[in-house]
């Protein structure tokens, strides 16, 4: 979402049911501030000071995340987003995990 003023940038996200949200790995290693709903790994990837999380799925819910991101925006550090989700998905990481389970289930 980018606001008329174009100072208020973030990924807004309203899935239901998406195990391993990409687009939200994808939005925070460019820095932006997510606003997601509870599902699949989300609430393992946004904490307070990565963006705002869903109570549930309904639209009022995500309404009341969009209304909270407005009001905190200035909050997030688009620095620490990125770091924070590189260190937890980033290609070194990604591929350290990956050999990891390849390797057992070699064993």
């Amino acid at each position: 979402f980018q606001a008329e003023d174009g100072i208020r940038d973030y990924k807004v996200t309203g899935v239901q049911t998406c195990a391993l949200p990409i687009s939200l790995i994808e939005a925070a290693a460019t820095g932006l501030p997510i606003i997601a709903t509870p599902t699949g790994i989300a609430p393992k990837i946004i904490d307070k000071n990565i963006g705002v999380l869903s109570n549930d799925f309904s639209t009022e819910e995500l309404a009341k995340s969009i209304e909270k991101m407005i009001v905190t925006y200035q909050n997030f550090d688009s620095s620490y987003i990125r770091e924070s989700v590189l260190s937890k998905f980033g290609s070194e990481i990604f591929s350290k995990t990956l050999f990891e389970h390849y390797h057992a289930l070699l064993e």
